[in-house]
């Protein structure tokens, strides 16, 4: 497996105010949530399982996910090593942020949640592991988050998420949640969340670019993406990460109006 130390980690190209291809194309309007009923989900659910175009494309959709993305991440890592660049040492512009796309699941308390409402209104961390090489990478960053701050506050919190992409792989996840829950803080259980199906979309806005690697955001109140970082935390990310995570939170303290926000 390739050493965190292979090569000199580069700095965020948007350190160096270079535009990046997914920053150029991240969506500058807050996503929507989806406000169909259950029933309504699962009459679409019905209508694409019998549509034979959209079975097919389903089928092509799943062997590519066995296939490509595994290599070619797996590819990634061995040439790039776990580190591809450093996190930057201040937080994004507020003007053209992405904001966190909305995802769905499950908490370890069984209860159907999405991002959109976790994140409204606080400071958050959130977390992304695809595979159990990146519990290390993201354990790296919310330990002494969480040790700072808390697992969740009435302005700070940490959100996590497990995401299996893999549709053959799923049930893997869902024999192993027992063994996360057993693992995993109980005052973080409410936040803690688990989505299987693909992500590509939401990995492509935000800028995932390797599912070995695990990966930081901190969103801000406004549920913008203020500051990411992926792989194994340096200690300079870390003091960084605290450094503005209380820089947004005075931020939100002073101006409370700027974050207000209506109920879905």
């Amino acid at each position: 497996m390739a050493s965190a130390t292979k090569g000199a980690a580069k700095s965020d190209p948007a350190n160096a105010g270079e535009a990046r291809k997914d920053e150029e194309s991240a969506p500058n309007a807050p996503p929507e949530i989806d406000t169909r009923t259950r029933r309504e989900r699962f009459n679409q659910s019905v209508e694409d399982m019998v549509n034979v175009e959209k079975h097919m494309e389903r089928r092509r959709k799943l062997v590519k996910e066995a296939t490509e993305s595994y290599w070619k991440d797996l590819h990634n890592l061995r040439e790039q090593g776990v580190k591809q660049w450093e996190a930057a040492k201040s937080l994004n512009k507020a003007k053209g942020a992405p904001y966190l796309p909305n995802i769905t699941g499950r908490t370890l308390l069984g209860e159907s949640v999405n991002s959109l409402d976790l994140t409204r209104n606080r400071v958050s961390l959130v977390s992304f592991c695809f595979v159990r090489f990146g519990e290390a990478h993201v354990n790296s960053y919310i330990e002494p988050f969480v040790a700072e701050f808390g697992a969740r506050s009435d302005r700070i919190q940490l959100v996590e998420f497990n995401v299996q992409e893999n549709y053959l792989k799923s049930a893997l996840l869902w024999m192993s949640q027992s063994y996360i829950r057993r693992n995993t803080p109980k005052e973080r259980h409410d936040n803690y969340i688990i989505h299987y199906g693909g992500i590509d979309d939401v990995r492509s806005q935000i800028g995932i670019t390797n599912t070995y690697l695990g990966w930081v955001f901190l969103v801000d109140a406004d549920q913008r993406i203020r500051w990411y970082a992926h792989g194994p935390a340096q200690p300079q990310e870390i003091e960084t990460m605290l450094c503005l995570t209380r820089e947004l939170d005075a931020r939100n303290k002073r101006h409370p109006a700027a974050r207000s926000m209506p109920s879905t």
